[in-house]
């Protein structure tokens, strides 16, 4: 198994536990479980019968597939909750002389050192062979955005960051450490020579960060980004221009340093000579019938050398920060790795060309940024595990996307508005919790921060967008977006929305190009820009997506010269990478809007989704609550009166409730009826100093919000 070909898939039981006791039991296999399971050989009887009575396994099993470059020896156990989940280790085989090319052989390791060398090996390897393979997004699509402020390893200080210069960016977890920062009124003497080395700042500069400055040097680098030291933090417009760059950042730097496996700014790089503290590696040797393996403890789900759930893959920063980076030294496991486009290269096997990293290709999420056609959905993947991720300040969630927002503006054609495209404003506002979610709130002293609760940054969980009706200038041609050919719904945003800094500002007109550009279709006044072309249906009779408006069919379709591959129902703005614009932080948003009383009805089991009565108390639509553990609370009545704002307006092709569902509670009055149904899009607010605040998004149908409605008034979203 050890020496099988990549693309062998086999598992081998060895066995059930106790029959590694038995007399005669190979002696070899038996040091090899007591290292599995990091238990003392001379006591091994009695600890591996403690473990197999406590933990009753079953089978101990070898599993080799093509995902992985090792052997996984892992113990299978009976399906029951109480048992603690079992470890997992990866065996890696020496390599012999006779081995194929293709073999990827273990390698024996210093428990405290790391080869110095291979740092600098990887990203000449990297450099000479990948080629534009690993260039950065920024080689392709973004113009060439620079850091302000470098580190200099050589003259250890602060330093303008010269002009085309190379340079390594690091990634780490923060947290709440008390460490050396920029600021304004220490940036002239960081720039001084030695500023970084002396007694005085060395001791304050975080330990992290200090180790980043000499692995920097055996990459053969001279330059460091690092966020502490290279943003000047009390400094608000500097600190705002520099995180809008952060995609930047990280996508030009020659190599990212990840250090995943660090739990705050002092854990440290740890395991290099010289530069850090030592690591304390586990690694184990055996011989088995005549191949030298070597063992290590490997994560559960990749089954590689790292750490199970580490905080770094937790933290909004450093999502960005993977994102981008096209060239990856990571530190985790207490190994480290390189990470390209190309492949992966491990301190504990040997390099090869064979091994490729986890989802070969563009990461996902970074297709969007190469993508001129707008296309809600890329968004939405970036944001299901963006907006799971924590803040020591929750209050940064916007912060820590303005790169992100920067480089997207060109791929949704304008600016986002707290993390809205401001293109589909009206759509996106529409934005539905796929899962319980709660009210971010700010910890930091002061007024000024930006978590507006109409807003996915506002809240902590997976959101979804209607990216169908975001898409529906698609006639023909790829969008992931677009979904299937038949819309299920048809959405109207018919509000025009401002934003505002207080409430007591006038705020600024939201330019929703794309809406604007659907309006003026529908209403037959488009006017073609350069690029576009107008043709006729009978041209390419064949259509994929259907149109915003199903009656009267449309006569004709349009064309862009950049896009022959697709076919649009309306011309929309397509930019350009050079167009970018960063987003706007805005806590506020106005409309002239109506707005109803209605009831939400409460059952035993208080689901995500709840039925909307009217003043009759009969059934008028539904509502998805955004925090449904405040709804159990004892002080909620069964029917309660909550106000709901109009939002926009639809048509659905579908019932209301689809056929099957576990989190819609059915209302004995819901009209089962198969046909479609035009309804309004309502938002669930509470006021809180005469500012409205969002709790929910539901819809209503027609005729009963026509009735229910009062007069229309300013609404104020805070």
């Amino acid at each position: 198994m050890f020496r099988s070909p990549r693309s062998f898939f086999g598992i081998t039981e060895l066995g059930n536990v106790a029959n590694f006791l038995k007399p005669g039991a190979c002696h070899q296999h038996q040091e090899l479980l007591a290292s599995y399971l990091s238990l003392d050989t001379p006591h091994l009887a009695k600890d591996i019968n403690a473990l197999a009575t406590a933990r009753k396994a079953s089978q101990v099993v070898l599993v080799r597939t093509p995902l992985h470059s090792s052997t996984v020896i892992k113990i299978i156990l009976p399906l029951q909750p109480q048992l603690p989940k079992p470890p997992v280790a990866g065996l890696y085989a020496v390599r012999q002389s006779h081995d194929n090319e293709d073999f990827i052989g273990g390698r024996v390791l210093h428990p405290q050192w790391i080869d110095e060398s291979l740092p600098r090996l990887w990203k000449s390897v990297c450099t000479r062979l990948h080629g534009d393979l690993c260039g950065s997004i920024s080689d392709k699509s973004l113009p060439t955005v620079r850091p302000t402020w470098l580190v200099d390893v050589q003259e250890m200080r602060l330093v303008p960051a010269p002009q085309d210069c190379s340079y390594v960016a690091l990634s780490y977890v923060w947290g709440s450490q008390n460490t050396l920062e920029a600021n304004q009124s220490n940036i002239k003497w960081l720039q001084k020579k030695g500023s970084l080395s002396s007694q005085q700042t060395a001791i304050q500069v975080a330990t992290t960060v200090r180790d980043a400055m000499g692995i920097v040097k055996l990459l053969d680098e001279r330059y460091l980004w690092v966020d502490t030291l290279c943003i000047i933090q009390d400094d608000a417009s500097h600190k705002h221009m520099e995180m809008s760059k952060m995609s930047d950042i990280y996508a030009n730097a020659t190599v990212a340093i990840m250090a995943v496996q660090g739990e705050h700014a002092n854990s440290g790089l740890r395991g290099f000579r010289g530069v850090s503290e030592p690591r304390n590696l586990w690694q184990s040797v055996h011989c088995l019938q005549g191949t030298i393996v070597t063992m290590h403890p490997v994560t559960s789900v990749h089954h590689e050398l790292g750490t199970d759930s580490p905080i770094w893959q937790t933290r909004g920063w450093t999502y960005q920060e993977n994102l981008f980076a096209r060239r990856r030294l990571i530190f985790d496991g207490d190994s480290i790795r390189w990470e390209c486009s190309t492949c992966v290269m491990s301190e504990h096997i040997e390099s090869s060309q064979y091994i490729k990293p986890l989802g070969f290709g563009v990461p996902d999420g970074q297709a969007l940024f190469r993508r001129s056609i707008p296309d809600l959905y890329q968004l939405q993947r970036v944001l299901r595990d963006y907006n799971t991720r924590s803040f020591t300040y929750p209050e940064d969630a916007l912060n820590a996307f303005a790169g992100m927002a920067f480089s997207l503006s060109p791929a949704l054609s304008g600016c986002f508005i707290s993390g809205l495209p401001a293109a589909f404003f009206g759509i996106a506002l529409l934005w539905q919790p796929s899962e319980r979610i709660t009210r971010r709130t700010a910890k930091g002293q002061g007024s000024n921060h930006c978590l507006p609760s109409w807003s996915w940054a506002g809240w902590m969980g997976r959101v979804d967008f209607d990216c169908a009706s975001a898409s529906d200038f698609i006639r023909n041609g790829f969008l992931n977006g677009a979904g299937s050919g038949h819309r299920k719904h048809l959405i109207e945003p018919s509000l025009y929305w401002r934003h505002h800094e207080t409430p007591e500002s006038e705020g600024v007109p939201i330019q929703a190009s794309i809406l604007e550009c659907r309006a003026a279709w529908l209403d037959g006044k488009t006017e073609l820009s350069d690029g576009w072309s107008v043709h006729p249906v009978s041209e390419i009779p064949n259509v994929e997506h259907e149109p915003p408006r199903l009656r009267p069919w449309p006569d004709s379709f349009f064309k862009h010269k950049d896009h022959p591959g697709h076919c649009f129902w309306y011309p929309i703005p397509l930019l350009r990478q050079e167009d970018r614009s960063p987003g706007i932080l805005a806590p506020y948003i106005s409309c002239k809007t109506r707005r109803a009383t209605l009831f939400l009805e409460m059952s035993d089991t208080v689901y995500r989704e709840l039925p909307l009565l009217d003043s009759k108390k009969d059934w008028a639509g539904r509502m998805r609550i955004h925090n449904n553990r405040e709804m159990q609370s004892e002080n909620y009545p069964s029917l309660q009166a909550i106000e709901l704002v109009e939002v926009a307006k639809g048509f659905s092709q579908r019932p209301l409730y689809p056929e099957t569902t576990e989190e819609i509670s059915v209302h004995p009055q819901y009209p089962n009826s198969v046909q479609g149904y035009e309804y309004y899009n309502v938002m669930w607010i509470e006021w809180t100093d005469g500012v409205a605040y969002r709790k929910g998004l539901g819809e209503v149908v027609s005729d009963v919000w026509v009735r229910e409605r009062g007069e229309e008034f300013t609404l104020m979203l805070g």
